[in-house]
């Protein structure tokens, strides 16, 4: 996945209700983690990564797709829509969360440098 997807994905899996297209783009610029990221990138540097309304939704639909492919290369069979769910709003409005648990493993690359003297 790209940077801004998998961002995305780390949001809605920290979020614990549904939240709108909208909600999601202003959480992510307003979050001081990921207003930190921004200052590690060149192009952003201070803000947090730029998602717009659109890409969010193209984003949706790819990290669906992500979802099954790895979900097949594991031996299972997902539908990336029971994992990553729309639901309606009140206000005719969808609403996007993560329908599972999370858990973040960090595994130190063998060829890192960070052990070195």
């Amino acid at each position: 996945m790209s940077v801004p997807m998998l961002i995305v994905f780390d949001y809605l899996a920290r979020q614990h209700f549904p939240q709108t297209a909208r909600q999601i783009v202003l959480g992510i610029k307003a979050d001081p983690f990921y207003r930190k990221l921004g200052f590690n990138a060149s192009i952003h540097v201070g803000n947090a990564p730029k998602i717009s309304l659109s890409e969010l939704r193209v984003y949706v639909q790819r990290i669906r797709r992500a979802i099954e492919r790895a979900s097949l290369k594991a031996g299972m069979r997902l539908d990336g829509r029971a994992v990553l769910v729309s639901e309606d709003t009140e206000s005719n409005r969808v609403a996007y969360r993560l329908k599972g648990t999370f858990e973040w493993v960090h595994i130190d690359h063998p060829r890192s440098n960070f052990n070195a003297e």
